[in-house]
């Protein structure tokens, strides 16, 4: 993704919403516990039981009953965190681009102007400076070459990745239910729907250093798997796998060298047994005793475009507390057959920083 001239692109902060939390932090810190908020509800399935989800959970300070105003008042709180955490100063930096991850399933931008509203109210105007990505989370890698790109040419520039999903509505429920792809009682291997709202904010590593910790990306890679969930055969993980090993390179380390392996899966067995056959197709030496891989969907469900700023935030929010600098690799998958992976380095210490 970049040379030795170019400038790599620095997350500097983040924040979420989700069903554990109204901000990163104790998502992050939920998760790390392995605790849900798992819970029936108000759908059913074909069989006649609720449908378990996990849903973000009311507040007073808007209206849970509005769905793109609802939507957009959390999308808001994520993006106003994830600015606040960066400790940027949007009104000192030449540029600013807030680039809105819509879902896979649905792509509805209805959401954004209230978003953009209730920013402005406290002081964010981001108005007029949105582009859009459809294609789900795994369109996070082919947003984070554009932002390269754009930030590489000015280290004043600012840019904003955001995302809003949710399964808990009556079009996803439907289209879920279709194919049945739930937790039931006689489903052992479906997913839970959920909803989030994330944000990540992006700067120059040629730029301003950082208060606290960053998270510096290093590696993309993109590639096409053969089959995918809907043709109803198993995934061989080759796609995925020579995503990863892309990202690698890029990054000029090793599979054996990372910290913290994150993956969308769901709790379905196609995406399992993908991401199990795509790392033994990569790693190759032992690995750190340090070495975690973490399922996020077994804390919050399956979140949709929402999972690509929400796990690069939680790597930055989780890794804080390391005495060392750390290799973190994101693998994304999609129903369809489009895989993606990046790979990043929590920066903790000044010592190996860019």
């Amino acid at each position: 993704m970049t040379t030795e001239e170019t400038p790599k692109i620095r997350v500097t902060g983040a924040g979420a919403v989700t069903s554990l939390g109204f901000d990163l932090t104790s998502t992050a810190a939920a998760i790390d516990a392995g605790i849900d908020c798992f819970s029936e509800t108000a759908f059913v399935h074909s069989n006649g039981q609720p449908i378990i989800g996990a849903a973000v959970p009311s507040d007073d300070s808007f209206d849970f009953r509005a769905g793109p105003e609802r939507a957009g008042a959390l999308l808001a709180m994520a993006i106003e965190e994830a600015i606040i955490n960066a400790d940027v100063e949007l009104s000192l930096v030449d540029e600013v681009q807030l680039f809105c991850i819509l879902p896979e399933f649905n792509p509805d931008d209805a959401l954004l102007p209230f978003a953009i509203r209730r920013l402005k109210e406290i002081g964010i105007d981001l108005e007029d400076r949105t582009q859009f990505a459809v294609g789900g989370a795994v369109a996070m890698g082919r947003i984070l070459h554009g932002v390269h790109r754009w930030i590489s040419g000015n280290k004043k520039r600012v840019a904003v990745i955001a995302a809003f999903d949710s399964w808990l509505n009556v079009a996803m429920i439907n289209e879920g239910l279709r194919q049945e792809r739930f937790l039931t009682g006689e489903r052992s291997d479906g997913m839970i729907p959920g909803e989030a709202a994330s944000a990540i904010v992006l700067e120059s590593s040629s730029g301003r250093l950082p208060i606290g910790p960053w998270l510096e990306v290093s590696g993309i890679g993109m590639e096409d798997e053969s089959v995918s969930l809907r043709t109803d055969r198993p995934g061989t993980g080759v796609g995925l796998g020579k995503a990863i090993r892309k990202a690698i390179g890029d990054a000029n380390i090793d599979a054996s060298e990372m910290h913290l392996r994150l993956a969308n899966v769901t709790g379905e067995e196609y995406f399992f047994t993908e991401s199990a056959y795509a790392w033994t197709r990569v790693l190759r030496k032992v690995l750190p005793e340090t070495y975690r891989y973490q399922i996020i969907d077994s804390s919050i469900g399956t979140v949709g475009s929402a999972f690509g700023p929400l796990c690069l935030g939680y790597a930055l929010a989780s890794c804080q507390s390391a005495k060392e600098n750390q290799n973190v690799l994101f693998q994304i998958s999609s129903a369809g057959p489009h895989r993606c992976a990046i790979v990043g380095k929590v920066v903790v210490t000044e010592t190996g920083a860019a």
